[in-house]
């Protein structure tokens, strides 16, 4: 039982569905304590909306208990294997502040002095780096810690530097973009203003307008919207890479010009000194011919035009060489 055979040996088998939904709790367990545990919504594991933007940074605000349902919904649809880690903004701390703790340095931040994490991270890189996709959980740091901010501004900005995807998540009401969050800085809320920002309710996804509240303008997202959002953000980063290649373009033709200018002076003094050239060949080929009807005469005068040809391949201008003739 929780083995299926394949017609042949070399076809192999697979595990039943019971099998793998009990091996994909038992990995929910490895993201996030208790995630197995969360309850479900109906109809949500089907079609989760959150699934589609697994590879993008969010800024999500949703109840604690609607986003573990959620994040259930999304981890049934991945394997047995899915590479993803819940983390706080308390681990975040305690991590930062791992290696005085373990020199046995006095920890004046009480929360974190008798805290036991789960995790044996001595460094931030340590903690957020590894996972595939790192949720952020703010508002559980509730001691004050003036670093705060600091830590959190460092595990995104790490996540970004290595390209990998980032959920931040807040509660509605204790959104991290009022002044009195913990973790609240310019810093953070600039950056996050760039993401999508969504709420979760039941079993839906809408997009909170930036400067707006969670209950103003609900606009319940599909899987054309989904799409819609990972579409933007791709726009966003086209129009980023447009920009710099008109930038770069503008350049390209300021240095043309330059060069076409300094072309057309040098091509000038090119001309004049070929055709001084050519006139001194012809009068020293004139000096210097015999009589017309004498083969010696004309062997001299066959090597005196080889000879003003390769002086005046010499100074031909080049094609290409400063920018070259337009």
């Amino acid at each position: 039982m929780g083995f299926i055979y394949g017609v042949s040996m070399l076809d192999g088998g697979r595990s039943c569905h019971c099998m793998m939904d009990t091996l994909k709790l038992q990995n929910m367990e490895k993201i996030w304590p208790s995630l197995s545990k969360a309850g479900e919504v109906p109809g949500l594991r089907d079609k989760p909306p959150l699934r589609a933007l697994l590879k993008r940074n969010l800024w999500v605000t949703a109840k604690n208990g609607v986003f573990r349902a959620h994040l259930k919904a999304v981890a049934f649809t991945q394997n047995t294997m899915w590479d993803a880690r819940v983390i706080s903004d308390a681990d975040l701390v305690d991590t930062w502040l791992a290696t005085a703790k373990a020199q046995g340095h006095k920890i004046f931040d009480t929360e974190i002095a008798d805290r036991k994490s789960r995790f044996a991270a001595m460094a931030i890189g340590e903690l957020i780096e590894p996972p595939d996709l790192v949720i952020l959980m703010l508002g559980l740091k509730q001691a004050p810690n003036k670093e705060t901010h600091s830590v959190v501004l460092e595990a995104i900005s790490l996540r970004r530097h290595l390209g990998r995807p980032i959920w931040v998540v807040d509660q509605p009401n204790h959104r991290v973009d009022s002044d009195f969050h913990k973790a609240y800085s310019d810093l953070l809320i600039g950056m996050l203003g760039h993401w999508p920002h969504l709420g979760l309710r039941g079993g839906d996804a809408f997009i909170i307008s930036p400067g707006s509240k969670e209950d103003d303008g609900l606009q319940v997202i599909s899987d054309f919207v989904t799409a819609d959002i990972v579409e933007a953000q791709g726009e966003v980063e086209a129009d980023a890479s447009a920009e710099i290649d008109d930038a770069l373009s503008d350049l390209d033709e300021d240095d043309e010009e330059g060069d076409e200018g300094k072309v057309a002076e040098t091509d000038g003094e090119d001309v004049e000194e070929v055709e001084e050239v050519e006139e001194e060949v012809e009068e020293e080929v004139e000096e210097e011919e015999g009589p017309a009807n004498s083969f010696a005469a004309k062997m001299m005068a066959n090597e005196e035009k080889a000879e003003a040809k390769a002086r005046k391949k010499r100074f031909q201008p080049k094609p290409g060489k400063g920018g070259g003739r337009r």
